[in-house]
């Protein structure tokens, strides 16, 4: 039902991308931004649907499943590094990736009951999901910081923080020594030290 709607959405893309290539840069990218959102939508929805089985038959992930998970967050990754940081083109890709890895941790719950292997395959994927949505936010966090905006990178870091902590107070730890909050930035490295070292010693 998504592609029909995604292959309308790109019909109707093409000319104004080919008008807009003859304005500026710039313009031309806001359009190529839409066709990659279109593409990356289009693209995650077999992988939804294999964590939905159909009939009520019970959950299950598969080596295929895997391999597409890690397909598509691999397919991210590349297309990250050559996206503008502009937080105009993260944005929409980023609202999207969101979207759907959200949508995936909610799929992977329902393993939870499932059997060891299943429940052991459904928690690996999810600490991947968790890790490039925490990245997701990050850049989002970095783009905010160097335009300025202060207040959106400090809700993208809390946003990251839901996904990879370590990572997200870091960031934080950097903003508020930039601020001249050096008394804080070194309060919380000390106190996500002292988080790491008690899991690890729980290992």
């Amino acid at each position: 039902a998504v592609a029909p709607h995604c292959d309308s959405a790109r019909a109707a893309l093409v000319p104004l991308l080919a008008a807009a290539s003859r304005e500026s840069y710039a313009h031309t990218y806001s359009f190529l931004v839409r066709l990659q959102v279109l593409q990356e939508l289009q693209a995650a929805v077999p992988l939804l649907s294999r964590l939905e089985p159909p009939d009520g038959s019970p959950l299950r992930i598969d080596a295929a499943a895997e391999a597409a998970l890690e397909e598509t967050l691999g397919q991210w990754d590349a297309r990250a590094a050559s996206m503008s940081s502009s937080i105009q083109a993260l944005e929409p890709v980023i609202a999207l990736r969101v979207c759907l890895g959200h949508e995936l941790l909610a799929r992977l719950d329902g393993f939870g009951e499932a059997p060891p292997s299943q429940a052991a395959a459904a928690g690996r994927l999810r600490g991947e999901l968790h890790r490039k949505l925490g990245g997701c936010w990050l850049r989002l966090a970095k783009s905010a910081r160097a335009a300025g905006n202060t207040e959106s990178a400090g809700n993208a870091l809390a946003q990251a923080r839901l996904h990879d902590s370590t990572l997200a107070t870091v960031q934080c730890a950097e903003m508020d020594w930039a601020a001249g909050r050096a008394h804080d930035a070194l309060s919380r490295l000390r106190q996500q030290c002292a988080k790491l070292h008690l899991i690890f010693l729980e290992l």
